[in-house]
């Protein structure tokens, strides 16, 4: 099972079916601020569009293509974070989060994106992760600016949004980079 607690509030854990209601609400609260960044949103209009979701996530863990993770934070789902699947012949994942705007600039994403890169290079022994943000997404750029990842440049048009076309900047850290810092500290 995979848990990983932050500190004495906050915990990446994995989801129960039994979270749909919960993390629907969190979505439909966060909605207008959400479809900005993230083109599933509107996707999902009930509590039931949780359903096969959920069991996925599941799915994913148990076939060892990586994990989605609920943030939780004093019990509460906060938000999503996890990997879009695993290459393992290129030992490489990508990653993505979202945080409901009532935590906020606490550290809590660096922290829970921090855990995850420890999951990919030292649990796992991938070689790279990616992250790909909006480019006016200055949030989640921010986020992984932070943690040092190394831009790589920009898809044009590469996502399509409620408003329209959004540019994506790519973002990577290598593994030799992750243990570089992890020295540092």
């Amino acid at each position: 099972m995979f848990e990983r607690r932050l500190d004495e509030r906050v915990a990446l854990r994995l989801l129960k079916v039994s979270d749909k209601e919960e993390l629907f609400g969190v979505v439909d609260r966060e909605r207008e601020e959400l479809r900005r960044w993230l083109p599933w949103v509107d996707a999902i209009t009930s509590v039931d569009d949780y359903d096969g979701y959920i069991r996925s996530t599941l799915d994913q863990l148990a076939q060892g293509d990586g994990f989605q993770a609920a943030i939780s934070v004093e019990g509460q789902i906060a938000g999503m974070i996890g990997v879009h699947g695993v290459d393992r012949a290129n030992m490489s994942t990508s990653i993505g989060y979202w945080l409901s705007s009532a935590y906020r600039g606490e550290g809590i994403m660096t922290r829970a994106t921090a855990e995850v890169l420890r999951w990919a290079f030292e649990d796992e022994g991938l070689e790279r992760v990616e992250a790909r943000c909006g480019r006016e997404n200055l949030a989640s750029r921010a986020v992984v600016e932070r943690l040092r990842f190394v831009e790589e440049g920009a898809l044009r048009r590469a996502e399509r949004l409620v408003d329209g076309w959004t540019d994506l900047v790519v973002y990577s850290m290598l593994r030799s980079e992750w243990e570089a810092a992890q020295a540092q500290q």
